[in-house]
Order: C-alpha cells, then structure tokens, then sequence
C-alpha cells in the first residue's frame, strides 16, 4: 500500500459516535514511475472519478450515522428508564429525632428533613483555672429530603445564631421545632408544588409521592413505550413566583416575626420591580418603622440554571444591589455563565458583591474548558485546542495524563464541576464596584405605614395609652475590615436618607432629632434607625452617669471624626498667596503636611439599655408661668394667623401641630398662658412656612425645611416680652 492510516475511532452509548480516519502518504512504498507518464488531463480525470467514488463511501457512511442516531436514542431511552428504576428510597427517620454524632440532631420523612447542631464557644478562665463557655452557637436548616438526590431546596433555616446563654439558645430552638412541626406529621405528606422536581426523576414522578393539587399518581413502571408523559405544568405558589425570567430568589424575611414561630417570609424573584418589592414587604409586614427587622434568609437559582454565589454575600447586600446583580446577569450566555460558576469554585473567585457585578464586564479574564481532570485536559491540548503541532502518528505515544498535569501546573488552572477554568492575562476592569447601584434598577422602598397613612386622614379622638418605648435594633455589620464595615453603615445612612425624604417618616424624625442637640444630621439619622433616644458611649454612661450597659445589650452605630495627616505636593505661594514661579516659568511645588476628613464607626448605646442611677431631668420641660395682657396678646396671633387655632386634648405630649390639609392650628388644651404662646407662635410659623397645595407639584413643595420654623422661633422675645431663651425644642 501507498499510505499509511490513523483512526480515532470512538463510541459512547447514547452518548456520542465519532469515526475519524486520515491517511498519509508512504514514499518508500509508493511506485509513481507509471503513473506520472500519463498526461495531466487524463490524471486528473482519475483524480476526479476516484474523489467521486469516495463520496460515494462517505454518503453511505452517513445513511449508516442515522442509523446509529435513531439506534442511540432508543438507549438513552432505556438509560433514563434504568435511572428512575435505580433510584433507591430516601432514608428518614419516620419523623423521631435521631442523634447520629454528638453534634448534630435529625428528624425526617419521605419528603423534609430538619436538623440542628449546637457548639459551644469556650476561652481560658485563668482564676478556674479552665476553659469555660462564654456563648452558644446554633445552626439549623429545614430542608427537601428527596432521593436520590445531591441539591435538596432550603425551605428555612440559620446557618449561625450566637447566644449569651444556653438557656436563649433552647428557647429559641425549641420555638423553631414547633414552628415546623406541621411539616412531621405523615411519613410522605403531599409535596407542595415549588419542590414537585426535586422528587421526579427525569421527568417521571417518583413512586409513594403525591403533589398538592394533583390526583395520585398510580404506581410508576419502566415506560414501555418510546414516548414519556409529559409532566403536568403548574403555576407556582403565591410564596415562590417562578417567572420565565428569574435569575434567582431570594428569600425576605421580618426577623420579629420569624422569632414567633409562625408563617413568615416571602421569596422574591429577581430581577423585580418597585412595585413587586412593595407586595413583598407588606406581605411580610414591614414598613418603614421597623425597616430594622428586614433581613434575607435565604437564596434559590432555578435548577435548571444553578449558580455558585456565596450565601454569605447574598445575605450581606442590599436589595437593589441584589437586583442590579440579577440584571448584570441576565445578561450572560450559558458560556458564560458556566465560567461564573467555575470561577467561584476556584481561588480566582470574586470576594464582594461589587466584583460579581463587575463580572458580565470581565468575561474575557476567564476561560472554561470541558476537561475534568488532567487526562482529559491534556487529550483537550493535544488535540482540540491547535497549540500543539504533533504529527497524528506520534499521538498515541504522548502521556495526556502527564501533559495535562503539567500544564495545569503551569497554568495555575482548577478543576471544578463546571470544568478547567483559567484567569487569564487579561486586566479586571472596575466599573460598578463602589459606584452607587444605577437609578433604573434602584426597587427597594419601604411602604409607609398605616398608622400614619391613618392619623393624615383624621386626628384621633382620645387620648391613646402610653406606647412601651421601641426597641432598639443596632445595625449588623457584617464586613470583614473596617473598610467593608465603613461601607455598610455608609450604604444603610444613604438609604435612611432617602426613605425619609420619600416617605411619610419626616415628621416622627423631626421629633427624634429634636432630642439630639449635640449630633450631626447623619448620625441623627442613625440613631433614629436603630430605635435610639438618648445615647452615650459605655463609659460615659457608667463615669458621667453613673449607669452600667446591660450585659447581652447590642451597641448602636453611629460615626466619629477620624482625620489623619498625610504628605501632599501643591504649588508654593508667596506672601501675596500668589504661585512662585521657578526659572522655567513653571510653577514651584512643595510637599506640605495636611489633614485628612475621614470617619471611623464608634459605639453608644440607648438609655433603655443601662441601669443604675435614675437620670437627672433630661430634654426640654413644658414652660410654666402667667404672661402680662395674655387675652389681647393670644387676640392678636388669633388674628395674625393664616389659619384658625383651636384647643383639643392631643395625645403622645405633643404641645401642639398644624394640620397641613385641613389647614388648621390645634393647641393642647390645660397648658399655661406662656406655654400655650409659644406653642401658637410656634405652630403659626409652620402654617406659614408650609403652606403650599398638597397638590401642587413636587417643585413647589420641596422648600419646606423645619429649620425656617426655628428660625422664627428666633424671634419670639421680638414678638412679646415673653422668656423663651431657655426654651428650644
């Protein structure tokens, strides 16, 4: 024969068939002496009937492919078939609580499992001497327990709570157990709809199940037919919408009412609307009075679509981030999306929310290659990737494992479940990393809340009994270093700002600034967020005080000047502050020291955390006292005033307000000649200064700063020899 051969022949079940077969030419076997005497026109009349004939080889080679297609698929058949028939029982605990280590506890049945475990926190006690406890660590999970099975869906759960004492940590626990008691009572009770996959095995339904809503299905038997059932199509629950395009879930939840043990969460599609947002939080029962318990729980990708995102990160960020995230990866293709998931099972993965948002700007920094070890990864180099130039015959003789190691070696390549993932050489560019989240995907308000939606419409009639003061609720912060932790409290501050500005919040946060004469406007603000009053920091409060911290009392934070120096250059003035120019007409430089603005958080805590010594008379006391020709004086503001002023019992101390839509003045009734003036001066003030249409534009009802009605205020000893320079509220 004139050539030699090479067949790469091979043949996976239902899987893949693949002939490849190359010839290559042998000189030394080869006599052409015969043939190049012929003409060229007859040579290439032979070239032309032979290609001819080898077409015709290749088109029964392609007749016998379909074959092969139509033979393989009935095996795929038979395997999905075998892998139902394979899929062993779940095994469970017919809903008793077990103890497989020391650690963890585990109920169970044909279709949930919950489980706990308990650690203890120790240190060094050098007076026992001995380690001794000092908090209490809890992590529990209520999950799907379907055969089978490697992803089983999170239906509730904490993967760590810390607690003072033991004695919390039981309480709690056991709040939870019954909680989801419901969930144990049958061995297979029906599955609920959102969960019905995790139970079917290729579609087919698998035996002893049932669905909510569904008639049973009869006992399931290998198909003998080529064609399956289709499985019936449900809607999804009113708790887990499952729109087309859901990139993923997370779950919301109000922390006040999981600690209940009752119904609580809701499970929000991403990406969302405002208007999707609000129906969850409302549904959930928070407003923006108790925006501190809003917490996410949890997070879900479609099955379908699975993604590798931290939990810890999803937890940690904001709803609108969490939202741009959705949209920045809606924007992938299934390519790219698999490097994402590899990326993030490999040291290369990204730290912060800001770096996943900046991923769909990078994907040229990776590179996936379907190889899952190193042989595989040295037949993909070898063979497929066109970096090598090796004659076919000196293949075979190349150790693939050996080259696929030392490639990964070099490389610095990972294998993940996704595949070979590279970074490569290519620049990570920053774009949406510590940038504000765009407008457009901005989702996250706090609806208002009906109490105040109720008390605009009318005043209440009688006086309401005294409220226990709320909570205080301290920020979270859950960064790593001071810079993520900066980032946080920053983040939360801008997004109080903007709520109450937007909301109906303005007038409960003048009150609460009111008490607050020695703090800035942003840690005002977020005394008020976290429920705080009248705030010190732990030593204040015991040497000022004279007041202890409660033990287990969680800190509010707020932000303190921190300025530091640095060394800068700027141009050199003279005496004059004019630039000093050097010989070649360029400005002259010098390096001065200069300060730096900067911040740091620092912690105080509330009144309603401390004991010990009662307070001394704190904040502004109601005036006392007559006032000289009281008649004419309150005659002539009765008069002067745009709108009419009337006397009624109010409840909550307030000494009096203004009525922006029924534009009217009302004055606690009872009070003394002068404190009853100063009110009525106080309350004209603000019916001038916000007397603007409700239903005017925004334009026009912007400019109404409660800082002009202290500006009047200012002037009271003007109006009247009345004494109100130790009376400011």
């Amino acid at each position: 024969m004139s050539y030699s051969s090479y067949d790469h022949d091979d043949l996976e079940p239902a899987s893949t068939m693949r002939i490849e077969r190359r010839i290559y030419f042998e000189s030394g076997k080869a006599d052409l002496s015969e043939m190049v005497k012929l003409p060229l026109a007859e040579l290439l009349s032979l070239r032309a009937e032979s290609a001819a004939a080898e077409q015709e080889v290749f088109d029964r080679l392609k007749e016998q492919a379909a074959a092969w297609e139509e033979q393989a698929g009935r095996t795929l058949f038979l395997d999905k078939a075998l892998e139902y028939a394979r899929t062993l029982p779940v095994t469970h605990t017919a809903n008793q609580w077990e103890a497989p280590d020391e650690y963890r506890h585990i109920r169970s049945n044909m279709v949930y499992q919950m489980d706990y475990s308990i650690s203890e926190n120790t240190r060094y006690d050098s007076a026992a001497p001995k380690s001794v406890p000092y908090s209490w660590t809890l992590r529990w999970s209520l999950r799907t327990n379907a055969p089978g099975s490697y992803r089983q869906a999170k239906i509730a759960g904490q993967d760590r709570k810390v607690f003072s004492s033991r004695e919390e940590l039981d309480k709690y626990l056991n709040g939870r157990i019954k909680a989801h008691e419901h969930y144990f009572t049958e061995i297979s009770p029906a599955i609920p709809k959102e969960y019905a996959d995790y139970f079917k095995v290729n579609g087919c339904l698998l035996p002893g199940y049932t669905i909510e809503g569904e008639e049973p299905a009869k006992a399931a038997e290998l198909p003998a037919q080529e064609e399956t059932a289709q499985p019936q199509q449900t809607a999804a629950t009113p708790e887990r919408r499952e729109p087309v395009n859901e990139v993923f879930s997370i779950f919301l939840d109000n922390r006040a009412e999981a600690q209940t043990g009752g119904p609580h969460g809701y499970w929000l599609s991403l990406p969302t609307s405002a208007e999707q947002v609000q129906e969850a939080l409302k549904e959930i029962h928070i407003t923006a009075d108790n925006q501190q318990d809003l917490f996410i729980g949890g997070f879900s990708a479609p099955e379908e679509k699975p993604l590798e995102l931290p939990e810890d990160l999803i937890k940690a960020a904001s709803v609108d981030e969490l939202n741009f995230l959705a949209v920045q990866l809606q924007r992938l293709d299934a390519v790219e999306l698999a490097e994402l998931n590899a990326a993030m099972q490999s040291p290369a993965k990204m730290q912060t929310i800001g770096q996943l948002l900046d991923y769909a700007e990078n994907t040229d920094c990776f590179v996936l290659i379907n190889a899952k070890d190193n042989r595989s990864l040295g037949e993909y180099y070898l063979n497929d990737s066109g970096l090598f130039v090796v004659p076919d015959p000196w293949k075979p003789a190349i150790d693939t494992e050996r080259l696929g190691s030392f490639i990964a070696n070099e490389e610095q390549g990972t294998f993940t479940d996704y595949g070979y993932i590279l970074r490569t050489s290519d620049k990570w560019q920053r774009v949406h990393e510590g940038q504000p989240v765009p407008e457009e995907y901005r989702v996250m308000a706090y609806p208002a809340p009906e109490i105040l939606r109720e008390e605009s419409k009318v005043q209440p009639e009688a006086a309401a009994p005294t409220k226990a003061p709320q909570p205080v609720t301290p920020i979270l912060l859950n960064g790593q270093n001071s810079a993520e932790r900066m980032k946080e409290i920053t983040d939360r501050l801008e997004t109080g700002i903007q709520e109450l500005f937007e909301s109906e919040r303005y007038k409960a946060y003048l009150t609460t600034m009111s008490k607050f004469h020695s703090y800035s406007f942003n840690n005002t603000l977020l005394i008020a967020m976290q429920g705080g009053q009248l705030v010190a920091g732990y030593n204040k409060w015991r040497d000022d005080f004279h007041r202890n911290v409660r033990k287990g009392e969680k800190a509010i934070k707020i932000l303190a000047p921190a300025p530091f120096k640095a060394k800068k250059e700027v141009q050199k003035l003279d005496a004059q502050g004019r630039p000093v120019m050097g010989k070649d007409g360029k400005p002259v430089t010098e390096v001065k020291e200069i300060q730096v603005p900067a911040f740091k958080i620092v912690s105080v805590f509330d009144v309603s955390q401390t004991e010990g010594e009662p307070l001394p008379s704190i904040g502004v006391e109601e005036l006392t006292g007559g006032v000289e020709r009281y008649g004419e004086f309150f005659k002539a503001l009765d008069q002067t005033s745009p709108v009419p002023i009337g006397f009624e019992d109010i409840p909550g101390g307030s000494h009096g307000y203004y009525h922006l839509t029924e534009k009217r003045i009302a004055i606690q009734e009872g009070m003394s000649e002068l404190q009853t003036l100063k009110t009525a001066i106080h309350e004209i003030a603000h019916s001038k200064l916000h007397a603007i249409d409700p239903e005017a534009p925004a334009i026009e009802q912007a400019d109404r700063p409660d800082s002009r009605t202290r500006e009047v205020q200012a002037l009271y000893p003007c109006f009247y020899n009345v004494d109100l320079l130790n009376y400011f509220p």
